[in-house]
């Protein structure tokens, strides 16, 4: 019987950078420094758009947290950058070559960011709370964070705002042991 593959064994003892979703990744040309970390994560509906943007070309893994398998399957099809892993919360979901769910309790997340039952945590914050207190990276780097402040670079309206909370976010985001660019 083979062990099963849990993503803090792809990044252990690795410098990650995880890539949010923030117009602010348009500002500057940030696609050498994205493309030379030893692992990539990129998250949701931004895989199947980067081709269209100056934001690199390397997607280590893609963490995802679409309930609609519609949506999983036509966000990967457009993906012209192939994600070598795809990670899902909860129940997998087999698209691309190696499928994995993340091992984490976004309850527990939820709690330890302070974020309001009646809201979730996103992708980008449950993903550096797993990297933090699950997977122990050798180094964390966030880029293209900003709470929501902005649209993510490939829309032109927020609408997270109303599922997630960007006062709890920012306020989590700016204590955590991670180099934020």
């Amino acid at each position: 019987m083979s062990k099963e593959i849990k993503l803090s064994d792809l990044v252990k003892d690795k410098n990650v950078l995880l890539v949010g979703n923030s117009k602010s990744l348009l500002e500057k040309d940030n696609a050498t420094l994205i493309d030379s970390y030893e692992f990539v994560i990129r998250f949701n509906l931004a895989v199947g758009k980067l081709h269209n943007y100056n934001i690199g070309n390397k997607c280590d893994a893609w963490i995802y947290a679409m309930c609609r398998e519609s949506v999983i399957a036509e966000t990967f099809r457009c993906a012209k950058i192939k994600p070598k892993v795809c990670v899902r919360y909860g129940k997998p979901y087999n698209i691309g070559k190696l499928n994995i769910t993340l091992d984490v309790n976004k309850n527990v997340v939820r709690q330890a960011v302070g974020i309001q039952p009646n809201l979730h945590p996103s992708t980008g914050v449950v993903t550096t709370w797993y990297m933090l207190n699950k997977a122990k990276p050798k180094s964390l780097t966030l880029i293209g964070f900003d709470s929501f402040k902005k649209s993510n670079f490939y829309t032109a309206h927020i609408n997270a705002t109303q599922f997630h909370s960007e006062e709890a976010e920012d306020a989590y985001l700016k204590q955590v042991p991670a180099t934020i660019l």
